[in-house]
């Protein structure tokens, strides 16, 4: 368990105590050896104690003490809608009160809460009860935007999610567009409903501009590619603006085609991104997004060093990051035990005890715990979030995985189908049904499915499975061409699945008499009609 600054001192002091005493009792006949031996293992006792207790606290702080404040929406008479600045006000006040100097709150990021959320629900308290409950936030806060001309009225309403009652209710306006004065309207209703003392006046960053939430708006809506495109506006403009930065590198790391690309084409292509990045850190050292999005980075050029350097830095700003936990555990298991965690599964647990809604944190968990055989545990992580956050894709796949694995068909079958209500040429979910008829060995159902997928989504390891039943069946030639489509769509040098398909092609060849043991060919090619 990693410590904090109390318990470094707890144990600096038990040191200097031992010390102490074994000296005044080897020079000054302090005590008996025996009383001395007593006296040790008593303040042992009592430092151990301590740290467990101060770590307890710290611990029950971070769950007892979240607030979130959800998007606001806006009515008109076209109905109900989220916009920029439904996000933007929200995010200004979170800013300022977790810059407040206190350690009773922790008022959770924005993208922190949207992760596992509903957006389609987000309007409906019932909902926010039921998911701030599930989440551990004792509170949270809501708001409605009015236009009225020149000026916005909000209603905002502070509840406490336990007792389903609102602690707080207030109705401020702003001039329409001013989404700082609205912030700064709500953080100080928020710190005075918690007894909260914030710098008079609010400081807010030039960087915090409309074009810069109307860019982390698309981003927290899911609109990667009009994100990108807005963070680039903003840096042709402003090549030093950290927040635009920011969004930029949040969209490059999203990219799922980037986990399938080799060491060469990251390097090639996020070499720029990552060093400008870790530039605009030092700009501003105690700024946790950049220092994370630095690493990040760095772990997929595998500049382990360096990811590490800003991991900590992270770290040291906010302790409580689960994102930078969750990145810790692609290093080296050494460079994370020196932070006092034992395994890979003890960070990913302390990150969804800091962050209860991080989806790739249960992923990552449950990812371990199928690595050590534990597919009882890695059910039990995956459904858990899975009844918080019914409808992320991601997560619905890793729980499949863990149904193959425990042969649950019925499971298997009924999470597959709302995958695919969702996502209709969802190529993984027609894979995954074929990996589970596979390994039931019906053949003709696998194939079915296996075949979906690639109409689906041009899916490159079906062609593995398929190469396997058609060798199975006494298919040869057609596993042979399954083997080499699979090796012409090779992502990268580091394609595993693509270097196993070529040995596994060698042996059949050799099986066919088709080559030699050297790799030459045997047969000869027809010749061509003249």
């Amino acid at each position: 368990m990693p410590q904090s600054v109390v318990s470094i001192v707890l144990f600096a002091v038990w040191v200097v105590a031992m010390l102490a005493f074994w000296n005044l009792h080897r020079h000054a006949d302090f005590l008996s050896r025996k009383g001395v031996t007593i006296l040790l293992f008593t303040l042992s006792f009592l430092l151990f104690f301590a740290i467990w207790f101060f770590e307890r606290q710290r611990e029950l702080e971070i769950g007892g003490g979240r607030v979130a404040i959800y998007p606001f929406y806006e009515i008109s008479r076209a109905g109900e809608k989220f916009s920029a600045r439904s996000f933007a006000i929200p995010e200004l006040a979170i800013d300022r009160l977790q810059g407040a100097e206190q350690q009773r709150y922790r008022f959770v990021p924005l993208d922190w809460i949207l992760e596992p959320a509903d957006p389609d629900s987000l309007t409906s308290v019932p909902y926010l009860f039921d998911l701030s409950r599930k989440l551990h936030y004792p509170r949270f806060a809501v708001g409605v935007l009015h236009n009225r001309g020149d000026s916005t009225v909000c209603d905002f309403v502070l509840y406490d999610s336990d007792e389903l009652i609102p602690l707080l209710e207030k109705k401020f306006s702003f001039a329409t567009g001013d989404e700082h004065q609205a912030a700064d309207s709500l953080s100080i209703a928020i710190a005075s409903a918690t007894g909260l003392t914030l710098e008079e006046p609010a400081v807010w960053s030039a960087e915090y501009s409309d074009a810069y939430f109307a860019a982390r708006y698309e981003l927290l809506s899911g609109n990667l590619m009009q994100a990108g495109q807005a963070a680039r506006r903003i840096i042709d403009e402003d090549s030093l603006n950290i927040r635009a930065h920011e969004v930029l590198a949040t969209v490059v790391f999203a990219d799922p085609d980037l986990r399938g690309t080799d060491l060469r084409f990251r390097e090639k292509t996020l070499r720029a991104l990552s060093e400008k990045l870790a530039r605009l850190s030092e700009l501003d050292t105690t700024r946790v997004r950049i220092n994370r999005l630095a690493a990040e980075g760095f772990l997929w050029r595998e500049k382990f060093t360096l990811a590490e350097q800003y991991l900590r830095r992270c770290l040291r700003q906010r302790f409580w990051d689960s994102k930078a936990l969750s990145l810790f555990t692609r290093l080296h298991y050494t460079r994370y035990r020196a932070l006092g965690y034992s395994d890979i599964r003890d960070m990913f647990k302390k990150a969804l005890l800091y962050n209860p809604g991080d989806v790739e944190a249960a992923i990552g968990l449950a990812t371990a715990y199928l690595q050590a055989n534990e597919t009882d545990k890695a059910q039990a992580v995956l459904e858990h979030m899975y009844s918080i956050s019914p409808n992320n894709v991601r997560l619905m796949h890793a729980l499949g995985q863990v149904y193959v694995t425990r042969g649950m068909a019925r499971e298997l079958f009924d999470l597959y189908s709302r995958i695919l209500e969702i996502s209709p040429r969802d190529s993984d979910a027609f894979y995954n049904i074929g990996v589970y008829y596979y390994n039931k060995r019906d053949f003709k159902n696998a194939r079915r499915f296996l075949k979906q997928a690639i109409a689906a989504g041009n899916h490159r390891n079906s062609r593995m499975y398929l190469a396997s039943i058609a060798e199975q069946e006494g298919r040869l030639e057609e596993a042979v061409e399954y083997l080499r489509e699979r090796i012409r769509l090779r992502s990268g040098e580091d394609d595993a699945y693509a270097e196993e398909a070529r040995r596994h092609l060698f042996d059949l060849m050799l099986a066919m008499g088709k080559v030699d043991s050297l790799g030459n060919v045997l047969e000869k090619k027809p010749g061509r009609p003249r």
